[in-house]
């Protein structure tokens, strides 16, 4: 699995280096713009924020120019996203 690490604005595969990454999340400034435009150089054409509240979403929508972007905030969006997205499907 690659991680886009958030202090780095990089991605990273091995576990030890994530969990110390996690960390420093935490205790340090993350590189919000330079991750987001790393998903734009990177050809990321949808994103999802996931938990209570649309702040990311707001902020990946002024640096992620051109990208579709979802919340889910409760279930019901988990269906909307289902629906807009070519090629998902689930249950419930």
């Amino acid at each position: 699995m690659t991680v886009i690490a958030n202090v780095s604005a990089r991605p990273v595969t091995a576990a030890a280096d994530i969990k110390r990454l996690l960390v420093d999340q935490i205790t340090s400034s993350v590189l919000w713009r330079d991750t987001m435009a790393f998903f734009v150089s990177e050809g990321v054409t949808a994103a999802v924020e996931i938990g209570p509240g649309k702040v990311l979403t707001g902020l990946a929508r002024r640096d992620m120019t051109g990208v579709t972007l979802f919340n889910l905030d409760k279930l019901a969006d988990a269906d909307q996203l289902m629906a807009a997205v070519p090629g998902m499907k689930g249950e419930k």
